[in-house]
């Protein structure tokens, strides 16, 4: 018999992270008992009742995916799943959005400012050249011999 609360074979995976605050769960797919986890206080602890996590429930009941969803303390997470099927159990990676969607923000915020400091360049560049292309027609108008109200002297 193995407590699973105290040191094991398994703790390789309760000491492992996942980015900066992922983790990892080793789940029972017949009971929905968690066997081990990185958060020590879930262990042998049941998984949600069916039918409150939709990627939980498909997960356990197989299926190796990914997706979003709401963890056990209403952290939205990205999960995914692999199945070890001699033992029947499924190892499943969480990930929270925030993190996980990180880079991709930051990328877009960047493309964002550097559009609309292009913009600003090469409207500024489009306005000077038409300037420079125009003055001399207004100049030509401004010093025509016609009075402001457009009749010949």
């Amino acid at each position: 018999m193995i407590n699973l609360k105290q040191h094991n074979f398994l703790d390789k995976i309760s000491r492992s992270r996942y980015g900066m605050s992922g983790y990892y769960l080793l789940e029972d797919q017949k009971t929905r008992i968690i066997i081990t986890s990185t958060d020590k206080s879930r262990v042998l602890h049941p998984q949600r009742p069916p039918g409150e996590n939709w990627l939980v429930d498909r997960h356990l009941q197989g299926y190796e995916e990914s997706g979003i969803s709401n963890n056990a303390y209403g952290v939205e997470v990205l999960a995914s799943a692999k199945r070890i099927p001699l033992a029947n159990w499924v190892i499943i990676s969480a990930l929270p959005t925030s993190e996980a969607f990180a880079p991709i923000k930051e990328m877009q915020s960047r493309i964002v400012l550097s559009a609309t400091v292009m913009t600003l360049i090469l409207g500024s560049l489009v306005w000077l050249l038409l300037w420079r292309e125009l003055s001399p027609v207004f100049s030509t108008i401004k010093n025509s011999s016609f009075s402001s109200t457009g009749k010949p002297p």
